[in-house]
């Protein structure tokens, strides 16, 4: 018996081969609009050529949604992105399976 097959406890059934086994994570009724709206600004964020107030503006609004969403951070895994078909993107997924 390999040392991996005698595991016991812990995390032996969530790791097989090296990769963890990972469970949909129900997204909330909005989930998709935020990921939209976070879309949009990485696009314009590189395809705009704003002066530096604006600039400066956007810098300081970025970081404050950072820090708000800063203390709901959780583990690989464990978001709602890239777990469910029903995620934003999802439908261009090349492993999708219907």
């Amino acid at each position: 018996m390999s040392e991996q097959n005698d595991r016991t406890g812990d995390d032996a059934y969530e790791h097989h081969g090296g990769f963890p086994v990972y469970e949909p994570v129900k997204a909330g009724p909005n989930f998709g609009r935020l990921v939209e709206a976070f879309r949009r600004l990485q696009d314009l964020a590189v395809s705009t050529h704003a002066p530096d107030d604006v600039v400066d503006e956007a810098i300081a609004k970025a970081e404050a949604l950072g820090d708000l969403l800063e203390p709901y951070k959780v583990r690989e895994g464990k978001s709602p992105a890239a777990s469910t078909w029903t995620s934003p993107g999802a439908e261009v997924c090349c492993c999708r399976r219907s």
